[in-house]
């Protein structure tokens, strides 16, 4: 899937990065002497809310990393 908005590509970023978090925190509980999975799912976490406040030279930044490997080619 390609996107075509800088938003949309963003909130799809930060989304993926909630879901895995999320997974984190599940296997977690699996491995409650392990805390590799929660300092996990605290990253995943901090970039998710920090994808979501990149500026757009940031963006612009990045976007260059992204747009092959995950959005497609993204605009400001």
């Amino acid at each position: 899937m390609i996107l075509n908005d800088k938003q949309d590509c963003i909130d799809s970023i930060a989304k993926v990065l909630e879901r895995t978090a999320a997974w984190r925190k599940a296997i977690a509980v699996n491995f409650p002497d392990d805390n590799r999975n929660i300092v996990a799912a605290a990253t995943l976490e901090k970039l998710a809310v920090d994808v979501a406040n990149l500026t757009d030279e940031q963006w612009s930044r990045s976007n260059r990393l992204l747009k092959k490997s995950f959005c497609g080619s993204v605009g400001v």
